[in-house]
């Protein structure tokens, strides 16, 4: 029987690179991979009209939104006192069977954060004031 030579290492080289590319194939399978949003085409389409409301939330209203760790609750502080409607969503990127949408109630808002995940959220808040749109989005960290 002769030693090992340089077709036996090319021989299994192949061997290793097929089987890490099947392995590779398997796992793919197992990932989720669900959209972030179902209606991504109508989004997208409507996506000047957001836009705008990105452009009107820096040049008008303004909505301070901030994270209190300690007493677990999120604020949401509208500048203006006009009749506000519109809606909060918490948005989880992990996992979209945990984000859930809050109606405005008030132009001062708190929620509770000591019920949700720990980890990333991003929060959207759409809502208009008079007759403008607006919309800001940040994320925090739970």
């Amino acid at each position: 029987m002769k030693g090992f030579n340089w077709g036996h290492g090319i021989t299994i080289f192949y061997i290793v690179f097929v089987l890490t590319l099947i392995m590779v194939l398997v796992m793919s399978t197992k990932i989720d991979h669900s959209l972030v949003v179902d209606d991504y085409y109508a989004k997208d389409l409507a996506y000047q009209q957001q836009y705008d409301k990105v452009a009107n939330t820096i040049n008008g209203d303004h909505l301070t939104i901030a994270y209190d760790r300690e007493n677990q609750k999120v604020v949401f502080q509208f500048d203006t006192e006009k009749n506000i409607i519109g809606k909060i969503h918490f948005y989880r990127p992990s996992n979209k069977k945990l984000d859930f949408v809050k109606d405005i109630q008030d132009s001062s808002m708190t929620i509770r954060t000591d019920l949700m995940q720990v980890g990333r959220w991003k929060i959207k808040v759409d809502w208009t004031s008079g007759d403008k749109a607006f919309y800001k989005e940040e994320e925090i960290y739970i």
